[in-house]
């Protein structure tokens, strides 16, 4: 991710150094980190610094840009590459490899369609392929979040009516 793109993103999430419960109860410390990603595990009572935290991040970062680069197969500007990086951040690895938002990129669909295909992504139920590697509450408490990247994802303010690939 760009330095843009990685501020925006820890400003979105915000930075603990003090874990924490998040919204569906799981232990969480710096930017949106959990057990899921391995260590530090986080706990009730744990605490690291600032820098330890923007470690953690760093390290845990790669695994969804390494996601975006392996399910996007076409060419992306950087602030769009930082979009769909914030995106997988929410949603995890295996929902944004799926997702039809990221079908509707790699067919070179136009951006209004792309944009409309992240605004309408709910967490599918459970499904015969097993858990994915981030849970999230469903639906609505991913709406503001993801509005916010899909914005990040618009080229130009006309994108939104513009016939053209979302290039």
């Amino acid at each position: 991710m760009s330095a843009i793109g990685l501020a925006a993103l820890v400003g979105r999430e915000a930075l603990k150094t003090k874990a924490y419960l998040d919204s569906v109860g799981i232990w969480t410390i710096g930017v949106g980190h959990t057990a899921a990603a391995g260590a530090p595990i986080p706990y009730k009572g744990l605490t690291i610094t600032r820098d330890e935290a923007l470690a953690v991040f760093a390290r845990d970062l790669q695994s969804y840009e390494d996601a975006v680069r392996d399910g996007v197969t076409v060419p992306l500007a950087v602030h769009q590459f930082d979009a769909l990086a914030s995106i997988c951040f929410k949603i995890g690895q295996g929902w944004l490899k799926d997702s039809s938002f990221v079908k509707r990129i790699n067919a070179g669909a136009m951006a209004a369609h792309i944009r409309a295909a992240i605004l309408a992504w709910k967490k599918p139920p459970r499904s015969s392929r097993g858990a994915r590697p981030k849970p999230y509450a469903i639906g609505s408490q991913l709406r503001g979040p993801l509005r916010r990247e899909s914005r990040s994802c618009i080229v130009r303010p006309d994108d939104l009516t513009s016939s053209e690939p979302w290039r």
